[in-house]
């Protein structure tokens, strides 16, 4: 009788049997017409959009934000805001514009060419109709599943910030349930060579896999299964654990090259000394927190400061070098080329059919060079995430 109770309370309407079923009907027809005008057989990769679109219209006819004070709506909305361009930018719906990219250097005809608006629609369906851009200053290509997943995923943040009985902690999976969230930025690391079978049979899956983390990120979001609470403990804890790997790198660093420095007489003794004291830093944090003589926001805060300072000084030290042309690092010993790491790589970019000067692309190439620095990093940014994510719900549960 029980069985048959809850059966009958999750029976849909006739209305929602009659929508479900011309949807996945019309969805059907579009995907037919496509296969015999390319003259192509059905793949799992034709059905993988449908599963985004589907799902991300199921929640918007449930999800519902509840009521909550209009500041804290503010909050949540600009939260939301900045996850959607995170989760735009890594899932390649924008990138920086052509200005940018140092080998990008079009003019004339050339640029008439290269830059505009343009409609595809010689897409599978769910890919396509994609509208691309090319400009100065902005590339986007915008595919309809994408763009829909993504807006989908940033409403449902938006809707669990506001109910504080829900833990936004969670949607940090959604972070790498795209294409273009996690398996993009694997591919600037190691586009240029030197990736295993292993990753290229997990990149040749990679629309399988975030479809499937996709699903999960909508199953948590809408149900949130765990108690008030119960996630950001261990959050907080995974977060010092990963700061803590990250300080012991930096001390073995430092140590390494104080040591080299002074038998040598070689430079990088600064850096080297930075190193140390960010890693000394680092640990003394965690034991002041774990001896209760600093309290938990203001451990957060710090830490989070702490990577925040490590992570724009590595970007800036190896791409952008802002501080070297506005400070005399060169006369502490900090003095740095840029160009040290970059001799070959467009040869061996071009080699392999494969050319991406970006930022991220930079970035990446500096990474697959130095083992150290990938999982030093690494850790960092999830560490960031993981305190800047507990820190806003923190934030909107003493708002309310």
């Amino acid at each position: 009788m029980d069985l048959l109770r809850t059966i009958d309370k999750h029976r849909p309407s006739s209305r929602r049997v009659v929508f479900w079923t011309v949807l996945v009907a019309v969805e059907a027809a579009f995907l037919s017409i496509y296969l015999a005008v390319a003259d192509a057989r059905l793949l799992p990769f034709h059905v993988y959009p449908f599963v985004w679109i589907n799902l991300s219209i199921w929640v918007f006819l449930r999800a519902r934000p509840p009521s909550a004070p209009r500041r804290t709506k503010r909050v949540a909305a600009v939260v939301a805001g900045v996850y959607l361009l995170v989760l735009g930018y890594f899932g390649g719906l924008y990138r920086e514009g052509h200005d940018f990219h140092s080998h990008h250097d079009f003019s004339g005809a050339e640029a008439e060419f290269v830059y505009g608006l343009d409609l595809l629609v010689a897409l599978p369906p769910g890919y396509g109709p994609a509208i691309v851009y090319s400009g100065p200053t902005l590339l986007s290509t915008l595919t309809p599943y994408m763009v829909l997943g993504l807006v989908t995923l940033a409403y449902l943040l938006y809707v669990t910030l506001l109910d504080a009985s829900g833990d936004a902690s969670v949607g940090l999976v959604g972070l790498f349930a795209c294409v273009g969230c996690s398996f993009p930025f694997v591919a600037a690391l190691f586009a240029s060579g030197g990736a295993t079978p292993l990753l290229a049979a997990v990149y040749s899956q990679a629309y399988a896999l975030s479809t499937g983390v996709f699903a999960l990120t909508i199953f948590f979001l809408m149900w949130r299964p765990f108690a008030r609470g119960s996630v950001r403990p261990k959050l907080v804890a995974v977060a010092g654990v990963l700061l803590l790997t990250t300080a012991t790198i930096h001390l073995g660093l430092g140590a390494a090259g104080v040591v080299d420095a002074l038998r040598s007489g070689a430079n990088g003794l600064a850096l080297s000394v930075l190193f140390l004291l960010f890693g000394i830093g680092v640990y003394a944090l965690v034991v002041a927190f774990r001896t209760e003589r600093l309290a938990y926001r203001p451990t957060v805060v710090t830490a989070s400061g702490l990577v925040v300072v490590s992570l724009v000084a590595y970007f800036d030290w190896h791409v952008v070098g802002f501080t070297e042309s506005m400070l005399p690092t060169d006369t502490v010993g900090l003095e740095h080329d840029h160009d040290d790491h970059s001799h070959g790589h467009d040869d061996h970019s071009h080699s392999h059919g494969v050319h991406d000067d970006s930022l991220l692309a930079d970035v990446g190439e500096h990474l697959r060079n130095d083992v150290a620095a990938f999982a030093s990093k690494s850790a960092e940014f999830l560490a960031l995430v993981l305190f800047g994510t507990v820190a806003v719900q923190d934030w909107v549960e003493r708002s309310r």
